[in-house]
């Protein structure tokens, strides 16, 4: 059990820099909707993020002795189709293995990544995605170290994915429709508190 307050870093690419700003920006949502008392939550986040860049971008991941960390992270990777999908799950995996082996975090929560709208992606984006979705699960069950997928709920069961901004990748803009990203924000604190119960850190 965690002494103090759970410390909980909420790490990845341009999801995670949206949801920071709306976090910011919505008094309702500060610190993720989660008791001060109990939970400090910290953002890092920079748009475009591949898992490769993440790893070796030292100003991101130069945290220590943290009890959470929500990565969200892959989109950005599936859009090379000469990358094989088993490789960037498995380069995921491994930099969420690293962060707990060398006592960065305790557990590390990978977070499903979302379909794209075919309209502004490549016909095979979104089989990468489900594919990829499928791999991540299977490695965090096999895995030797805290490693936990979750799924985003919500998102998945409208086929026209009004959720998304008009560039049919990020989700909609707050300041018109902010139901779309209260969802990803609650979805997220819910990882947050599963963990945390399930692992004891409290």
């Amino acid at each position: 059990m965690a002494a103090g307050r759970v410390k909980v870093v909420i790490l990845g690419h341009s999801f995670i820099r949206r949801l920071r700003d709306f976090v910011f920006a919505t008094p309702d949502f500060y610190n993720l909707r989660l008791y001060p008392s109990h939970f400090s939550v910290e953002f890092r986040a920079r748009g475009g993020l591949t898992i490769r860049q993440l790893a070796n971008c030292s100003s991101l991941i130069n945290f220590v002795d943290q009890d959470v960390c929500f990565l969200q992270i892959g989109s950005n990777d599936l859009c090379d189709a000469s990358l094989p999908v088993k490789d960037i799950a498995n380069a995921i995996t491994s930099f969420a293995s690293f962060l707990i082996i060398t006592g960065k975090v305790k557990i590390v929560i990978i977070g499903q990544v979302l379909f794209r709208s075919s309209q502004v992606t490549d016909p095979w984006y979104n089989d990468r995605v489900t594919e990829l979705n499928v791999l991540l699960e299977s490695l965090c069950i096999n895995s030797d170290t805290k490693l936990k997928f979750w799924h985003h709920h919500g998102f998945w069961s409208d086929p026209s994915m009004s959720h998304l901004s008009p560039d049919g990748v990020h989700l909609q803009n707050p300041r018109e429709n902010a139901r779309p990203m209260q969802k990803y924000a609650q979805s997220i604190k819910s990882a947050i508190l599963h963990c945390a119960r399930t692992f004891m850190l409290r």
